[in-house]
């Protein structure tokens, strides 16, 4: 799956919270000796990196997420299995969008379901749509 989002630039602050997150993560395992060597067997580095205008976190499994600012807008970037996208970006998507952001690029196997929904979500809308029958 692939996805990026132009999100409003009021979701600034929290996207600096994740951000600061992701850091702290990184700094607390990759960057002790025990996580150092996970890191580096994937390519490009797991965990956290700094990138032009934002920041980056890059799964074990290849799972690349991305905050970047763009001049006057914030775009929101997941490339990866959607089972492997982490759960504060899910709730980035979700909340860029209700708030007026457009998903500009959308690939993915399955084009009917919104960018941030799992399997277990389609499934337990199924379950408690019969739940309510």
């Amino acid at each position: 799956m692939k996805v990026t989002v132009t999100a409003p630039a009021t979701l600034g602050s929290l996207t600096s919270l994740i951000i600061g997150s992701w850091r702290q993560e990184h700094d607390e395992y990759y960057g002790a000796p025990w996580g150092e060597a996970s890191s580096r067997a994937v390519p490009g580095g797991a965990g956290f990196a700094e990138v032009l205008g934002g920041g980056r976190w890059l799964t074990s499994a290849q799972n690349l997420h991305a905050i970047i600012w763009e001049g006057e807008h914030l775009s929101l970037s997941y490339e990866g299995r959607r089972h492997g996208m982490r759960s504060e970006f899910r709730a980035l998507l979700r909340a860029a969008v209700a708030l007026g952001g457009t998903v500009d690029e959308y690939a993915t196997s399955e084009p009917t379901w919104a960018p941030w929904e799992t399997r277990d979500d389609r499934l337990a809308a199924v379950v408690g749509a019969s739940h309510d029958a």
